[in-house]
């Protein structure tokens, strides 16, 4: 209840690519653009919900390849990729790694409730973090990474 009161308290405007959001301080923050695949449907629309309501623009994809589609359709506009490890097709390492190809800075934020790709993710730039999620620590680490490429875009 608290996120909507909060949340309430902000007035928001949108751009083409950004949401901008004006907190009751003043201080204007652009929210990133943010490319989210998991398959498990339910964690997809419920991140999805949670990240809109934070200020997020948030497209969200079911699995690697329609990632990847909707990928090339936006043309440089994704901000931050957040995808589940373990999917059916293509882990989302393999995505990530396909992904920075066309955005080599994209920031990568990992999400898994599994273990198996620990390991080789200590040698791929990324974030990582276990589901189940705890929300305030995974909404601290989506705005510290979008933060992160707004800072890298505008130098």
């Amino acid at each position: 209840m608290s996120a909507n009161l909060s949340y309430r308290k902000r007035r928001v405007f949108l751009s083409h690519r950004h949401a901008l959001l004006i907190p009751p301080s003043g201080e204007i923050l652009t929210v990133a653009t943010i490319l989210l695949v998991d398959d498990d449907s339910q964690v997809r629309e419920m991140l999805t919900l949670v990240l809109r309501m934070e200020g997020f623009t948030v497209t969200p994809a079911r699995n690697a390849a329609d990632a990847l589609r909707i990928s090339r359709s936006m043309s440089g506009q994704i901000d931050l990729l957040i995808s589940d490890v373990e999917m059916p097709d293509t882990d989302g390492l393999q995505l990530a790694a396909a992904l920075r190809d066309t955005y080599p800075a994209i920031p990568v934020l990992l999400i898994s409730g599994g273990r198996r790709h620990i390991d080789t993710l200590s040698s791929f730039s990324c974030c990582f973090l276990s589901k189940p999620l705890h929300m305030a620590t995974f909404l601290r680490t989506v705005r510290q990474l979008a933060s992160e490429r707004r800072a890298h875009v505008a130098a």
